[in-house]
Formats: structure tokens, sequence, C-alpha cells
């Protein structure tokens, strides 16, 4: 039993950890450090040893600048590997890779994910209004640059140019808190299914999110599972919502792949990475868990969100400033678990690495804005 996982980040150690626990041989390409490849324990020294006298590589070509040098590069190292399944977690590295699909294939290699068509008709903010309606927030598509003016402004105060080159969607603000629906479906039938809640989000007013809980709620679970039934989308996915205190909810966007909270449904018995193994690769189909309460089940993405918790205070909001802060509180760690003993050479990489990167992030995102 052997898989490949094409991305180096929090997704790819979530990956690593639940397939390893299912008794999965793993290994993990990573686009920007080598070290982090190699440092992963998905592989047994032995193996290890014969990919590296055979010249097996980890860090593949940006897929981006260079997609026909990255397609090559992961067509090489599979034939190397010669795993069951490959799962590219990012959606710049699963867009290159649609091309080679048929030699992917052809190896006897499954690549979970549906038709190219559907992939990059979901994941188009632009198409969401025109494909569900019912479910999306007023939503406007301009292209090139526009001038924003006041109504009854004589002067020139107030003018101002927004756009940017090329396609932009204008969507009206809906004041909420995100819910992700989470998902693993085979031509539009959902097999595998969780919720997840928001927490803290960088930016404060809609982002990434460094703490979220587990939740559930009919509407948003009915709302998903009609788009993707008539989307017949297959594999991964991940529906983001947002939902006021009244229970109303607007989708957000459709991320046709693995997503970042990932950790979280695996942490509450949802194990999606190996759940996708056996279900896509063995054909078996293990019964879903049930959902979870609210608040059941919390992961936190330590030590950014108490970085994130400092935006919050920015913004007047010392509850959750303090909240962050209180690392004793009873949750998971996402990415790095001290006490894991497995990953006690990647996790003070990837905190290395993370944290410049995060940072970086952070300095254009800490400014306050509006209250959400």
């Amino acid at each position: 039993m052997r898989a490949v996982v094409i991305h180096g980040g929090g997704k790819a150690l979530a990956f690593v950890r639940d397939l390893l626990a299912d008794g999965i041989e793993t290994y993990v390409l990573h686009g920007k450090s080598p070290v982090f490849a190699t440092g992963y324990p998905g592989v047994r020294p032995g193996f290890r040893e014969s990919l590296r006298r055979d010249r097996l590589d980890s860090q593949y070509p940006d897929p981006v600048t260079r997609p026909e040098e990255y397609r090559r590069f992961v067509l090489e190292q599979l034939e190397l590997i010669r795993p069951e399944i490959v799962i590219p977690a990012n959606a710049a590295e699963i867009t290159a890779l649609y091309p080679a699909r048929g030699e992917i294939e052809a190896a006897g290699i499954v690549f979970p994910f549906g038709e190219e068509e559907t992939y990059q008709s979901l994941r188009d903010k632009s198409k969401l209004h025109e494909l569900f309606p019912e479910y999306v927030a007023d939503t406007k598509v301009l292209e090139g640059h526009w001038y924003q003016k006041p109504c009854l402004q004589t002067s020139s105060k107030g003018v101002r140019r927004v756009g940017v080159d090329g396609k932009w969607v204008l969507q009206r603000e809906f004041v909420g808190y995100g819910v992700g629906y989470e998902t693993l479906v085979d031509k539009g039938e959902v097999k595998y299914r969780f919720m997840h809640r928001r927490r803290r989000e960088i930016p404060a007013s809609g982002g990434a999110s460094t703490a979220r809980v587990s939740y559930w709620h009919e509407g948003i679970a009915a709302a998903a599972e009609d788009i993707l039934r008539r989307a017949g989308w297959t594999g991964f996915a991940m529906l983001e919502f947002r939902q006021n205190e009244q229970g109303d909810f607007t989708l957000i966007e459709i991320n046709p792949r693995p997503w970042g909270s990932i950790q979280l449904a695996i942490d509450s018995g949802v194990r999606f990475p190996s759940f996708a193994y056996r279900y896509f690769v063995r054909g078996e189909q293990i019964p879903c868990p049930p959902p979870r309460a609210d608040g059941e089940v919390e992961t936190r993405i330590v030590p950014y969100d108490i970085l994130t918790g400092i935006q919050y205070l920015g913004r007047g909001d010392g509850r959750n400033f303090l909240d962050a802060l209180s690392v004793w509180k009873d949750f998971h760690w996402e990415i790095f678990r001290p006490l894991d003993r497995r990953h006690l050479l990647v996790n003070p990489l990837f905190l290395y690495d993370g944290t410049k990167e995060f940072l970086k992030s952070l300095a254009s995102k800490i400014r306050p804005g509006r209250r959400s």
C-alpha cells in the first residue's frame, strides 16, 4: 500500500499522519524545500534508500511558471515510487497535472479528481452565481478597471479607481462567520462529509482560519449536497459558506480539492485521506462517522493563531485575543504536535519556514478592517 502526496505544507502533514496510521506507505513531493519531503517519515528506511540510489528527487518545479517541467518531474517520480494513488493537495499542483492524467491512470495510479472541465467550472468564482443562483449572494462579474464615485458628490472627493487586469468578482458583503462543508464525493454522490465553523480568521473580515471547531447545520448540508449532485463532481471538495446569527447563509466559493482545515475532520473521526485511499484504490467504503456537535472538537494552528489574535485586538476584540493566548485549553494542535515523535524533525523545519511566510502575510493583512 503506497501513496504520494504533492505539497509539503500543513495539509501534507495531515495526510501523512492519517495514511501512516492506516499502514499506508506515503511519500511527499514538495515544491519549495527538499528538506521537508525527505524529512517526512512516510516510507520505510530500506525503501527510501533504494529510491535515493535511483536518483529519486522530491523538490518539484513551480507548477504555475513551469507546468511542463512540473508534469515531467511528477511522472518520473511516480514511475520510481509506483504508488497506487497520487493526491496533489493544492490548486496549482492539480491544475498543472490534469494534462498528464491519462499517463498517470495508464500506469495504474489513481488520480482522485473529476473531469477537468467540472473542476475549472467549480473553482471559478465568476460562474457560481450562474450555476447556483439560489445559494449565492448578490454578485457582479466585471472586467478591467472601474471608478467608484459618490452618487451626489460634485467634486472629485471620494472618487477611487478599482479593479484589476482581467476578470474580477464583486460580491455583496454577508455579515457572519465562515462555515465549511467538507466532503469526498463520487459522481456527485456524497460518501463522507464533515462541517466546521471558523473561530478566527486572517484577515478577521474573512480569510484563512487559524482556529476552527466542529459544527453542523442541516440547511447548509442540504445546499452543499444539492450543488455537488448537480455538478457531478468526484473527489475532495470544500464548500465555503457564510452564516449569520439568524441562521441565513450564502455560498462564498467552492474548492474542489483538499482543504487547509482537514486535520479537524481527521481528529473528529472523518479520516478523509485514508478513507479516500480505501474507497478509490480498494473499493471499500467505511461508514461515515455521525456529525459532531458545535464546538465539540477544536483545532488551532499554534503559534499562528496567537498572531491572528493580535489582529483581533487591533479591531477591539479583546475576547478573541485572550482566547488565542489560552493554549492550555482543550483543543488539538493542528500542525505542530510536540509530543508526536514521528514528526519531531518536520515540525521545527515547518515552523521556521512557515512562520516567515505567515509573518509576511500578517504584515499585509493586520490593519483593522470592517467588522463582520
